[in-house]
């Protein structure tokens, strides 16, 4: 983006998506001009975005005409050297199109007679006769039909009401512990984690998430741990583009554990380099191996690992998140928004910017977990959940750690409330 300074889109659907704060941004912070033309065809289309208003941004909606829907997708960048390029495919602008599906995008660069008949397109589509601005008063209109549409999604793809009753029978029993500092807390903790701090599982943007009851988000995170595991562990053939965004978080409800954007490990495994490869083989090594109770020779093991699957372009967060992936039982996500709070827990210094020390802290850590009574005493009765619950309770550490510092004005008493709880059970009062 840093190198266009003006763009075409023509979109089928458009969302707030990723792409659309960074062109708002760059808009804002540099010389760079956007036109976008939306399809509202089932009011899909996001009404925030469709009724933008920016000086060097110009929003248009398609007309309908000539029958049928609005459905390209194309991509035209101008650039400061005087080069067109464009993207043609199957992307909707979207996070789903660019991040989360299995989509098509040809990159054309020298091929003057394509660019010019996309560019011819585009200027078609522009012109008044097939698409204008929305008025205020189509916008309100509009904006209804889109709210309407979600409700109606939500309401159509519930989990059957029997089981969502079984479900929050279970998960209310979950609340009813006594703060003893046992296993059995720590399930509570989590509970109440998820249900006040996650609603991002709850995501406007994804029809089949939003359908989610608010009971089932433990559920949720369960299953999606419990996937990528299989995933990483267990799978023997190439990754597809979805696969590869859950183990890495780039895909929700899977951008828990660390929430990331794409990188080049998502290419790195989708292609099934070598690189790939020696991770994937090293992470199968990991998830099957038997421990020692010597917590010494456990640290030096798991120091050997990580070492292995951080070559110089792979971050500690990045080894952790894998490492917690492959060993829920054993291993923490040690990334930006739980690093701090995990260091203040345990009492390490903070590391920002040295990756040595990352390291270090990130053992301190893992040492300080597998010492405490809640983690090491499994209880002789659980329930089916708690005993998922156990079984990846090193990594669902991160429900609670993970953005504990949000600032004043978004912190509900109910939440102020529990951090309470939290850093109590983990013996620290931070606040």
């Amino acid at each position: 983006m840093r190198k266009t300074v003006r763009l075409d889109i023509a979109s089928a659907f458009v969302s707030d998506c990723d792409l659309w704060k960074e062109i708002l941004k760059s808009s804002n912070d540099e010389d760079l001009e956007v036109r976008l033309i939306a399809g509202v065809d089932g009011a899909i289309s996001d009404p925030r975005v469709i009724g933008a208003k920016n000086p060097k941004i110009a929003v248009k909606v398609h007309n309908k005409v000539d029958g049928g829907i609005f459905h390209p997708k194309l991509y035209i960048f101008y650039t400061k050297n005087g080069d067109i390029e464009v993207l043609l495919g199957s992307a909707n602008f979207t996070d789903g199109g660019f991040l989360h599906n299995d989509e098509i995008l040809l990159h054309i660069k020298e091929e003057p007679r394509v660019i010019k008949q996309c560019i011819i397109y585009f200027e078609e589509c522009w012109d008044p006769y097939y698409s204008r601005e929305i008025t205020p008063e189509e916008l309100v209109t509009y904006t209804q039909k889109y709210k309407d549409r979600k409700k109606q999604s939500q309401s159509t793809e519930k989990v059957p009401e029997v089981l969502t009753e079984v479900r929050k029978k279970v998960l209310e029993d979950l609340k009813t512990v006594p703060a003893d500092g046992s296993f059995l807390e720590y399930c509570s903790l989590l509970y109440q984690a998820v249900e006040l701090k996650y609603t991002w599982l709850v995501d406007p943007e994804n029809e089949t998430l939003s359908s989610r009851v608010t009971e089932d988000r433990l559920f949720i995170l369960l299953d999606t741990l419990e996937e990528c595991h299989g995933l990483l562990t267990q799978f023997n053939k190439s990754y597809t583009p979805k696969d590869v965004h859950k183990i890495f978080g780039s895909s929700n409800p899977y951008a828990f554990l660390g929430n990331s954007s794409r990188s080049f490990l998502n290419t790195e495994f989708q292609e099934d380099t070598e690189l790939a490869k020696r991770l994937r083989s090293l992470l199968v090594e990991f998830s099957k191996k038997r421990f020692q109770k010597n917590l010494t020779a456990k640290v030096e093991t798991v120091h050997e690992i990580l070492d292995s699957i951080t070559p110089p372009k792979i971050g500690v967060a990045w080894g952790s998140r894998l490492l917690a992936i492959a060993r829920p039982d054993l291993a923490i996500s040690y990334n930006s928004a739980s690093r701090d709070l995990l260091d203040k827990i345990v009492g390490c210094k903070s590391a920002k910017g040295n990756k040595e020390k990352k390291k270090s802290n990130y053992l301190r850590i893992l040492q300080w977990l597998w010492k405490q009574d809640w983690y090491k005493n499994k209880p002789k009765e659980l329930s089916p959940i708690q005993e998922r619950i156990w079984n990846n309770r090193a990594a669902l550490i991160d429900v609670l750690v993970y953005d504990l510092h949000l600032a004043e004005s978004e912190k509900g008493p109910e939440l102020k409330k529990l951090e309470g709880k939290i850093l109590k059970f983990f013996g620290c009062q931070l606040f």
